[in-house]
């Protein structure tokens, strides 16, 4: 008798984000899936029982991996470099947008008081509330606003990561920005806006 092949946990993660990505949440399937990862569909039901268990533990672990590395800044940096980091970390995560809608998404797939829309849910908070963190000691240390509240700046940083790296010449042709690049320009737009 044949052995069923195993999935690679992070792999299957890869796999839903790359056609997230590609085809959108509704187009999303199993068969889609199993055969990006060469396995057949029973295989992937053996871990998760429908899509909506597959994407909340890939938001669920996309969410985890940026709050666990905006934990691990140093606090030997200063406030500055600290928001800088923070930014460049959404960045790295910018599929992160992918939350802001498909939360929506399953909101319509789940009863409000579905457990795994709360744990999504309690998970955004944390990001949040991480982010939020260093706005609090950048506003203590750095010359931000005060007539602009933290949870509108921590808004600000979060949304950040929907903006696109793109930008488009006279010729109208497409350039993308180097990422260290655009983590400091969205860095320097947030600390000093647009004026000159």
């Amino acid at each position: 008798m044949a052995r069923k092949k195993i999935i690679d946990l992070q792999e299957l993660m890869k796999v839903t984000e790359e056609l997230l990505l590609e085809i959108g949440y509704d187009r999303l399937n199993f068969r889609l899936i199993s055969g990006r990862l060469g396995v057949g569909r029973s295989t992937i039901y053996e871990y998760f029982s429908n899509k909506e268990d597959l994407v909340c533990e890939y938001m669920l672990r996309v969410m985890n991996l940026i709050t666990q590395r905006m934990e691990q800044i140093s606090s030997e940096l200063t406030a500055e470099e600290q928001l800088k980091k923070v930014i460049a970390i959404l960045m790295d995560y910018a599929q992160i947008h992918l939350i802001l809608e498909l939360t929506g998404e399953l909101q319509t797939a789940f009863q409000d008081d579905d457990e795994r829309l709360l744990k999504i849910m309690r998970e955004k908070e944390t990001l949040l509330d991480g982010i939020n963190k260093y706005v609090l000691i950048a506003e203590q240390a750095c010359d931000l606003r005060e007539d602009i509240p933290s949870s509108v700046k921590t808004s600000y940083i979060f949304q950040l990561i929907t903006l696109q790296r793109t930008h488009l010449h006279i010729s109208d042709k497409k350039e993308d920005i180097d990422l260290s690049e655009w983590v400091s320009l969205m860095f320097s737009l947030f600390m000093q806006g647009l004026k000159k």
